[in-house]
């Protein structure tokens, strides 16, 4: 299957998998040529029957991968799987509204691809979000534009509630025992002290998973993120006993898709989302994000921030750029203040500010601490950095309760990172679990990193300081910053959808053979 590139690799920080040996959909064969026949594979790998007289007949079709293949195949594990499939892609896009004329077009758009174009094309994020919005009113047909980071406010909220509630559950079933030693600061260092993780084919079962003997399906801590998809695939197919272990909560794409769903007006759209992750697109393709009763996905079609950037010069004129597009407002679930025009962050990564949210949630109602307050956060918060730029971890401790045991948080991207922490997950005991809350993501240096972000503008920009200058658009210097519950029309519409809407559940992919007896994955 050429369509899958030898070696799909994450930035320059030699951080990546490579698919199985082989990457097959079964095509039945027919079992014999009739009398006075034979059977012929032509150069397109297509099987024929070829009579004796020299006339060939088709007898199979050449196979296609479609992103359900994908999802129920163990033969690779990748982030930013950039798969040639029929699915999924602006052309898709394009065939719908030429099809489609009548039906309404919705589409969401992420934070981290306003990031990338404003950074690409050297405009502020927030004149970036007003003309995409003209782009997708005037040429996609969209009916509203609506913003990622709206539904990742009802994202974080329905995490933050989950964790707290994981955590008293945990402690219920296992009292804490408070530190009277000196804490254990090597957390961090524990996540990279081997050094990365060796390169090796593993055997037998993947990567490493082999989970005989450990019982996780009990367990409630640590609570591990769910907005990464490439983590989401990756865990399925190789680590299923970290399963019970992932949040609940539906990534903030899902999140719009639920939503989008119950709108009455909305219901019926189509639903585009815009993501800096080619993995989104796997991710919108998930049986548990099919609804039933409209028999649409939740999210339709799922565009790369390359794709959106390559739309532009489809179909404005010839010689227009970004730059030279009018401004449309703001819709009202586009995250912005009305009164500045200015968009509004939340405070945290880069990455959806999980890991921020959540401890800051978690301090005020596990700890009673206010860490919002920086005199509060200098004396509960330790930071410890890892042995690279994406591994952080967080203890919270109350500075005058000893009786009270701290909170353990870690931040944690990039697959060798992943599975040094998953070791420690693993290594740590029911009652004491080495975390209790990790934001994981799959590419190095987070979302904003995306393998469907727009590539640096020339070849002499190291990747590290063109990520860096895709997250400084991301959060300009004096941007406003708000938390997820401070959104009130956020919070109104959180109220209006079933909870079960907004949480779904993981499924373990059972391992596949090659021809040879073996599956492998190569780090």
């Amino acid at each position: 299957m050429a369509a899958f590139s030898a070696a799909l690799q994450l930035t320059d920080l030699d951080d990546f998998i490579a698919p199985g040996e082989t990457c097959i959909k079964p095509v039945p064969l027919p079992k014999a040529a009739a009398p006075a026949s034979h059977l012929a594979v032509g150069a397109d790998e297509t099987v024929y029957e070829v009579t004796k007289d020299g006339d060939a007949t088709a007898v199979t079709e050449t196979a296609t991968i479609s992103l359900n293949d994908c999802l129920a195949c163990s033969g690779c594990v990748t982030s930013a799987e950039s798969v040639l499939v029929a699915q999924q892609s602006h052309q898709q896009v394009l065939d719908f509204l030429a099809a489609s004329p009548d039906v309404p077009v919705v589409v969401t758009v992420s934070p981290q691809t306003i990031a990338s174009l404003a950074a690409s094309h050297g405009i502020a994020p927030a004149a970036v979000a007003r003309k995409v919005t003209w782009f997708c009113q005037t040429y996609l047909r969209a009916a509203r534009v609506l913003d990622a980071a709206f539904f990742r406010d009802i994202s974080l909220v329905e995490a933050a509630n989950e964790f707290v509630e994981r955590y008293r559950e945990h402690t219920a079933r296992h009292p804490p025992v408070v530190e009277t030693a000196a804490p254990d600061e090597a957390s961090a260092e524990g996540v990279a002290a081997a050094g990365p993780a060796p390169r090796r084919r593993v055997r037998g079962r993947r990567a490493a998973a082999a989970d005989e003997g450990v019982d996780f399906s009990q367990q409630r801590l640590p609570m591990l993120a769910s907005a990464c998809p490439g983590w989401i695939c990756y865990a399925e197919k190789t680590q299923p006993f970290v399963l019970p272990l992932i949040s609940s909560a539906k990534s903030p794409q899902q999140v719009a898709g639920a939503v989008v769903r119950q709108a009455g007006d909305l219901a019926r759209a189509y639903h585009v989302a815009v993501m800096p992750c080619y993995d989104k697109k796997l991710e919108a393709s998930r049986a548990d994000f099919y609804n039933d009763v409209l028999r649409a996905r939740d999210v339709d079609c799922v565009l790369a921030t390359k794709e959106l950037d390559a739309l532009f010069g489809l179909l404005a004129p010839p010689g227009t750029r970004l730059a030279d597009f009018p401004e449309a407002p703001l819709d009202a679930w586009f995250r912005h203040d009305p009164a500045s025009g200015e968009l509004v962050g939340v405070p945290g990564s880069a990455s959806g500010g999980y890991l921020e949210y959540l401890l800051v949630y978690g301090a005020q109602h596990l700890l009673g601490l206010d860490v919002t307050d920086p005199s509060v956060r200098a004396a509960a918060v330790t930071v410890t950095p890892g042995r690279n730029a994406d591994v952080v971890e967080y203890t919270v401790r109350h500075p005058e309760r000893g009786d009270l045991p701290p909170l353990k948080l870690a931040a944690v991207y990039g697959f060798t990172n992943i599975q040094n922490a998953l070791r420690r997950v693993r290594s740590g005991a029911a009652t004491a679990p080495a975390y209790h809350y990790v934001e994981i993501m799959a590419c190095p240096s987070g979302c904003i990193n995306g393998g469907g972000q727009l590539p640096p503008p020339s070849h002499a920009t190291l990747r590290r300081e063109w990520v860096a200058h895709v997250e400084a658009a991301y959060r300009p210097d004096g941007a406003r910053l708000a938390w997820p519950h401070e959104n009130a029309e956020a919070m109104r519409v959180r109220g209006h959808v079933p909870r079960d809407a907004l949480h779904t559940q993981y499924h373990a992919v059972a391992a596949q053979q090659d021809a040879g007896g073996q599956v492998s994955v190569k780090w």
